[in-house]
């Protein structure tokens, strides 16, 4: 907490993304709720997954370099606007028409996952260029801390709100949120970015800076990409959950905000043991146990699909993509360098956006014929891939302070 009193920008930066997390959890949540609570709602919902995985297979080289080419600060703003551009027509209509048509849900859903895929690794880059990285390791468990916060709020929301009220007014409160998002990151300072120009942005070479950067650095990269298996897991997981919640353990929509709430709980966790082990005993063993626990936890899923326990399972599965989140971000500022982190990171997005579009088209197109048990037993070997190549490279991760000098590479910017 002392870290947060003696700086505003810590403050500002909370508060700006506590609101927005808020508004856009109570959005993908509710939204994907709606689309599969319709006629062939698992179908679209797979569909629609896909199409915007595409999308963000092809755009997050290209979110890499302007998130290196451009003010951060100007990002988050025109993020915001996205959503407010988007969101406020829908809502209106709704309000008019007492009720939404199923491709204007499939629209906000789609800006739910546009805004998360330039979002998280803009905020990133945004951390490390305006703080020393002394404080990243604390204020990467810090913003968990508060977006889990906000997830679980939004989860216990979304569960309830659109069973109370008329979606298009949930929608409103989310415009709310977004104004005051906004007018909390004005304030906010743009910080010592290097600026090449926005003509930077379209120039195809410029993402060469961080593919030639993994090239060299590859054991490294290898190891921060196995930490980022659990978040992918989860992002294909976020199909399964609502079809494993209607399908297999016949649960209404409020199990559905649960499930986030628990999850939530389990991440703001991690936020606070996580950050402690990886300051204490290192990367690896922070790594072990963040992979470990999440790997183990969707096992369980698969192979026990009882509602008491899937709940109970969602604080594990908090703890562990978020604990690994954790680690992969403090390995990725202390070893990437500001000016190319948003392109490194966009390759390895790009990477991990193919696997996702492979799972998701293999699974909405099987759901018919397979049990989605047997979908979330296939997330959990894809985990437990991750979690041997975690053990595989311990000496990666365990000379991570060695890794340092890496941020003083210099060239191909």
């Amino acid at each position: 907490m002392d870290l947060v009193r003696k700086d505003r920008k810590i403050v500002l930066l909370i508060a700006a993304n506590l609101f927005a997390s808020i508004g856009m959890g109570i959005l993908s949540l509710g939204v994907a709720w709606l689309i599969v609570d319709r006629h062939q709602g698992e179908k679209i919902l797979g569909m629609v997954m896909i199409a915007t995985t595409v999308l963000l297979f092809i755009s997050s080289p290209y979110i890499g370099v302007m998130i290196d080419r451009l003010s951060r600060k100007l990002i988050f703003q025109c993020n915001q606007w996205l959503v407010l551009v988007v969101v406020t027509p829908i809502a209106l209509f709704g309000l008019m028409n007492q009720g939404l048509h199923t491709w204007q849900l499939v629209i906000l859903y789609v800006t739910s996952i546009a805004y998360y895929g330039i979002h998280y690794p803009n905020l990133m880059a945004f951390v490390q260029q305006l703080f020393d990285r002394g404080r990243h390791n604390r204020l990467n468990s810090l913003l968990e801390v508060q977006s889990q916060s906000a997830s679980m709020i939004a989860g216990g929301v979304a569960g309830f709100l659109f069973q109370l009220i008329e979606p298009s007014q949930v929608l409103l409160l989310i415009v709310v949120s977004t104004i005051i998002s906004l007018g909390l990151i004005s304030k906010l300072p743009d910080g010592d970015q290097f600026k090449n120009g926005v003509r930077s942005v379209h120039r195809i070479k410029e993402g060469k800076a961080g593919l030639a950067f993994i090239k060299g650095n590859l054991k490294v990269c290898v190891s921060i990409f196995a930490l980022m298996i659990p978040f992918l897991t989860l992002m294909v997981g976020n199909y399964l959950r609502p079809v494993y919640i209607n399908s297999t353990l016949q649960a209404d929509a409020s199990i559905y905000g649960f499930t986030n709430m628990f999850y939530s709980v389990g991440a703001i966790c991690a936020g606070l043991i996580i950050s402690m082990i990886f300051a204490r005993f290192g990367p690896w063993i922070a790594a072990i146990v963040s992979v470990g626990m999440y790997t183990a936890s969707l096992f369980l899923v698969a192979f026990i699909p009882v509602v008491q326990i899937f709940l109970i399972l969602q604080v594990f599965h908090g703890l562990g993509n978020a604990g690994s989140r954790i680690c992969k971000q403090n390995m990725m500022m202390a070893t990437i360098p500001n000016d190319r982190i948003g392109r490194v990171n966009g390759i390895f997005e790009a990477v991990g956006m193919g696997i996702r579009v492979i799972l998701l088209l293999t699974f909405t197109y099987t759901m018919d014929w397979i049990h989605v048990e047997f979908a979330f037993l296939i997330t959990a070997l894809l985990s437990l891939c991750a979690f041997l190549m975690v053990l595989k490279n311990r000496t990666q991760l365990s000379s991570y302070e060695k890794t340092i000098p890496l941020v003083k590479t210099s060239g191909g910017a």
